[in-house]
């Protein structure tokens, strides 16, 4: 089936048709202006006319602004508050970009470590606290900047080899296996399942479901980052290996629910020292593959882990990486992107020290939503969260949305509290908006925007292209900079 695209103008009819859903168009008289992980331009796009244009590079006195994967906007600003990881001390700063130059400035004290992975505008009572009530709501005086940070801890330093495809720790160990995320289609035709078996000296593990049983065992789902902590601690030397297997149909008319539906397509295993997969380590260049950098999606669990200043790996120094193409056999091929498996292995001293929330086991923070003073950059902590979320976004009447992966979630300030509502269309929604009553999330699938329906984390309606595939966060102004509401 062929996807069309709608304009904004075309798109008010379909939301005006719509059950439950408000009749304003959430786009009229709107640009789009998001930030490119690639380019760190500034990009503009304007609904009414449909046109995209890049306003400049992000950077300040002159250097490039890399990194910045959260912004927010108050309405009748000129300036857009971004969140920038400085590399020159590790720390967060709060920034001022100017919209219609991209020049930035730093403003008062930094936030601290931690990435700021998304942010938002909320309203704030007379107190300068949230507001439930929505009597604030279309007030920018009383527009409170918003924040997600994520929460460093420190790792464990365990000295470790790379032989071939195996990771060696040279001393005493713990480790935990984490499946990042899998990204691999039959022609773009179905997703075919991954599967991974782990060996950990002369042990196979399979943590993950049957690596013989294409849906029991399958990883290329909605559901990673997935994590297996091995329960003891290994001795000094022993080998951790990974085999990556994909899966294709036996016959087109099989719906793919049953394991029988399914054949071997490929298996790699870094056991054997295959050139079909990676094992890196931090500083270790970047392979020149070259859809890291063109293809039109660049999938979050892998740009994560490459330092574009220096086109090196970025991982610390407790851990490894595996890239696995399992989707071809011809490794010139363009298609050889290996991004169809990525594992990553993290070592410590004790097992203990490896349970995290990105594991579920625990309440152990993983981020934090913040309230940032917009003038002096400082802080007050709202609440801790147990997952690391990509986009956020806030309603009149307090109620907060973000992203995890596929998942959405709904995150309760005055209760504490965060649930999961629904799974988004798509698995990379990195950029959230709430525009007359409507939630817009960006997806970097095709460069689209996406009216969402929270309850069901569908699409409605059909997307707006927006001509820019890797924006890292969205914000939503005015075309003639009004000051009646968070839009």
């Amino acid at each position: 089936m062929t996807r069309k695209y709608l304009t904004a103008a075309a798109l008010a009819s379909v939301l005006a048709a719509a059950p439950a859903i408000a009749q304003t168009d959430p786009m009229a008289n709107h640009s789009l202006f998001g930030i490119s992980g690639q380019s760190h331009e500034l990009i503009k796009y304007s609904f009414d006319s449909g046109e995209a244009q890049t306003i400049g590079t992000v950077s300040i006195n002159g250097a490039i602004a890399q990194g910045i994967h959260g912004t927010a906007y108050v309405p009748g600003n000129t300036n857009i508050f971004g969140f920038w990881l400085d590399p020159t001390d590790g720390n967060t700063k709060l920034m001022y970009i100017n919209h219609q130059t991209a020049q930035a400035s730093v403003v008062g004290q930094d936030l601290g470590p931690g990435q700021v992975t998304a942010a938002t505008i909320a309203a704030l009572d007379d107190t300068g606290q949230l507001d439930n009530t929505g009597a604030f709501a279309n007030d920018p005086a009383h527009a409170g900047l918003i924040a997600l940070q994520n929460i460093e801890t420190g790792n464990d330093t365990i000295n470790f080899d790379i032989d071939g495809g195996h990771v060696v720790p040279t001393e005493d160990f713990a480790a935990k296996v984490t499946v990042l995320g899998a990204a691999i289609s039959y022609g773009g035709a179905y997703d075919m399942p991954v599967t991974v078996k782990i060996k950990v000296g002369g042990n196979y593990i399979e943590p993950f479901g049957s690596s013989s049983l294409a849906v029991d065992g399958n990883v290329n789902d909605a559901f990673n980052p997935r994590h297996y902590i091995l329960p003891s601690v290994q001795n000094a030397g022993t080998a951790i290996s990974i085999k990556g297997t994909s899966w294709k149909k036996k016959s087109w008319s099989y719906s793919g629910s049953s394991n029988s539906h399914w054949k071997k397509h490929l298996s790699v295993n870094s056991d054997d020292n295959s050139p079909a997969v990676l094992t890196l380590r931090n500083g270790d260049p970047v392979p020149n593959i070259v859809p890291f950098q063109n293809q039109s999606s660049i999938l979050d669990f892998i740009k994560d882990y490459i330092d574009e200043n220096t086109n090196t790996m970025l991982l610390d120094e407790n851990q490894a990486i595996y890239l696995f193409e399992i989707g071809t056999t011809n490794l010139s091929n363009s298609a050889a992107d290996f991004q169809d498996l990525v594992v990553l292995v993290t070592l410590a001293e004790d097992p203990a020290d490896l349970v995290d929330v990105n594991d579920g086991t625990t309440n152990a923070p993983a981020s934090r939503l913040i309230k940032v003073d917009a003038v002096t950059g400082g802080f007050e902590q709202i609440m801790t969260l147990d997952r690391i979320y990509e986009g956020l976004a806030s309603s009149p009447d307090g109620t907060f949305y973000a992203t995890n992966g596929q998942q959405l979630f709904h995150l309760d300030p005055f209760n504490q509290t965060s649930s999961l509502v629904s799974f988004t269309a798509y698995p990379d929604v990195n950029g959230l908006e709430v525009s007359n009553g409507q939630l817009l999330g960006f997806t970097t699938y095709a460069g689209h925007l996406e009216v969402i329906d929270v309850a069901s984390g569908q699409a409605i309606g059909s997307p707006v292209n927006v001509g820019n595939a890797d924006l890292e966060t969205i914000v939503f102004i005015k075309d003639q900079l009004f000051t009646d509401g968070y839009d």
